[in-house]
């Protein structure tokens, strides 16, 4: 088989990211330098990330499945368990890479990926008292605290502006996606501050994406509803409807845009016969 690989830029994906310790759906289609999809099927794949500036420091090495079963020839995806980057956090880099032969290999993309600390991932090294220097320094902190070193004895003051999750009892829905019929719509931004009444510029929300055709079981393939945290990463977490007006449900952390928002697309098998919902159960400052 003879295959023409693009010849990739440094960072020709869009940085993305991620909550350390929880699942990840990486999904990666391979062109040819003249933008044509490349049968990928008879390769094997495999995707990196090493931490930024180091790149001989490989801190994960995934294997990739095909995705041609799913009608995707040029298709492969990543999948991350919450195990891969629970003691990870800050900038990495990440390369998908078809192997053709053993020796052979293209890395067919690279992008940063950002790990966010996990939520109560934090490392006691030492004992130390908090003197009053140190409580001044905890009332003023406006970033992340990525280590505690101690036990700590007492805090006088408040800790601000320290990046958190808001879990909902009851969950955020809109008047647009609660069950409204669609039809296939290229990919579009959603206002999840207007629609749904988070608050401004958060970083992930954890949501569970619910959707029914109502094209006959086994008559149509590839319908689905994707959404993620820009216009080319659109898929970071998928719901896949088998027709017949049959539910199907996937819940799934999805990181945020740079505003705040998450973009969605659909393909239905014919014209207002998806059924769509989104739910939102919480939201990471």
């Amino acid at each position: 088989m003879t295959t023409e690989f693009s010849s990739f830029s440094i960072n020709n994906l869009s940085e993305i990211s991620l909550i350390g310790g929880t699942y990840k759906e990486l999904h990666f289609d391979v062109y040819s330098e003249s933008g044509s999809p490349v049968d990928i099927t008879g390769y094997t794949y495999k995707w990196l990330a090493y931490p930024y500036g180091q790149p001989d420091a490989i801190a994960i090495s995934k294997t990739g499945v095909s995705r041609a079963s799913d009608g995707f020839i040029n298709r492969f995806t990543v999948y991350l368990s919450s195990l891969d980057t629970v003691s990870l956090s800050g900038k990495y880099v990440q390369q998908p890479v078809v192997v053709v032969a053993d020796g052979i290999e293209f890395r067919v993309g690279q992008g940063n990926i950002i790990i966010i600390p996990g939520a109560g991932y934090m490392t006691v090294t030492e004992s130390v008292t908090l003197s009053s220097q140190v409580s001044e320094l905890i009332t003023n902190v406006s970033g992340s605290i990525t280590s505690i070193t101690g036990s700590i004895v007492e805090i006088t003051g408040s800790i601000v502006n320290l990046p958190e999750w808001t879990f909902l009892t009851t969950p955020l829905t809109s008047t647009d996606w609660d069950g409204d019929a669609h039809s296939t719509e290229v990919v579009t931004e959603i206002d999840l501050s207007t629609k749904f009444g988070v608050p401004d510029n958060i970083k992930a929300v954890l949501l569970r994406l619910t959707a029914r055709d109502s094209a006959a079981v086994g008559t149509a393939t590839n319908i689905y509803l994707s959404v993620g945290p820009s216009n080319t990463y659109y898929y970071a977490a998928s719901v896949y409807p088998h027709g017949g007006d049959l539910f199907s449900s996937v819940s799934a952390v999805v990181p945020c845009s740079a505003t705040g928002n998450i973009y969605y697309k659909i393909i239905a098998s014919a014209a207002l016969t998806l059924d769509a919902y989104i739910e939102i159960y919480g939201y990471y400052i």
